[in-house]
């Protein structure tokens, strides 16, 4: 029996149909908790706040010597300043600025004697050191919710002694390629597809923070891809089915998401990926993908990476965009989106 789709529905549409029926799985919000050394890329579930100020204590901000400001008052170009050994003490960045000293002179300002040191400038009150809390103070809010945690972010995250963030947990995408002609092997063989999609889409899925179960090839059987699907549902957070979208006398994505869910588009107005299908099943997004590798790469990008961003709070990832010239003339349809 074949799948006869007598219509197509523009793309903006589908989607909007799409995420109009998915409010439960926008709204579901599962979290958990990671170490800040795991955090890359990582979406933040609440307000992050700090917990000790950054620097914790005043530090000398060069090598030098700490000293009281005071005493350097009378110190001159024409009439230099002896500074007995007493007076001061020796430091290196990032020391402990010790009492009662307020101030850091650079090792370079000064020239060392047996028991002193001369300066020819006076320096101010907290001059060269960083003062406590100067980057952060304790409690400060330094993260929103859903904040995407790049690599400078755990730097700061660890200077705050923050060891560990409630972030959103990773949207799970259930694989599942299908066809009879599809194979699992690194040599090709005649009459044989070797299965490439599912490689695609993972990478695509953890490029944007979500992470992918890739399920065994479901061979042209209605009940044994029933099967999968139903053990992907269990499993994942949104499936993926590849293949069997169209209206071929084997194509069952289509009945077999009929039995176990909703449909809510079956043909989009784009090229490639006409044939692909947009439902649910038990509250979880269900995109049936055109077998076709360009096709499969558009229909996910546009529907499963859309939403997927959606549900993290993330906007999409600027695309280069490099003008060109055709070589010859292209013929194009009216009514579909082509790509």
């Amino acid at each position: 029996m074949r799948n006869i789709y007598l219509k197509t529905t523009d793309e903006k549409e589908a989607i909007k149909i799409f995420h109009e029926n998915l409010k439960e799985f926008f709204e579901r919000k599962e979290t958990e908790i990671v170490e800040v050394s795991k955090l890359l890329g990582r979406i933040s579930a609440k307000s992050v706040f700090s917990k000790t100020s950054s620097p914790a204590f005043h530090s000398c901000a060069m090598d030098g010597v700490m000293i009281e400001s005071k005493i350097t008052k009378q110190a001159r170009e024409n009439k230099p300043l002896y500074i007995k050994n007493s007076d001061f003490e020796f430091c290196n960045t990032g020391q402990y600025l010790k009492k009662p000293y307020d101030s850091v002179i650079m090792i370079e300002d000064i020239k060392v004697e047996e028991d002193k040191i001369v300066i020819l400038n006076p320096v101010r009150p907290w001059e060269n050191v960083r003062i406590q809390g100067e980057d952060v103070i304790e409690k400060d809010l330094i993260y929103t919710a859903y904040h995407e945690f790049s690599a400078v972010d755990l730097s700061v995250l660890k200077s705050c002694g923050v060891t560990e963030v409630e972030v959103l947990k990773k949207p799970i995408i259930g694989i599942i390629p299908t066809g009879d002609e599809i194979i699992n092997s690194n040599k090709a063989q005649l009459g044989k597809i070797l299965e490439s999609n599912s490689q695609m889409l993972k990478a695509m899925s953890e490029e944007i923070g979500a992470s992918a179960k890739i399920y065994d090839i479901a061979k042209d059987d209605e009940s044994i891809l029933k099967q999968s699907v139903l053990k992907a549902v269990d499993e994942c957070d949104f499936i993926v089915v590849i293949a069997g979208s169209s209206a071929g006398s084997k194509d069952y994505t289509l009945k077999v998401l009929k039995d176990l869910g909703e449909v809510y588009v079956h043909g989009i107005s784009i090229k490639p990926g006409k044939p692909a299908i947009l439902g649910k099943i038990k509250d979880k997004p269900f995109v049936g993908l055109p077998g076709f590798p360009v096709a499969s790469h558009i229909v996910f990008d546009n529907f499963v990476i859309t939403t997927i961003l959606k549900k993290l709070k993330k906007s999409r990832p600027q695309k280069q965009i490099i003008k060109g010239f055709l070589t010859k003339q292209v013929i194009s349809s009216l009514k579909n989106t082509e790509y």
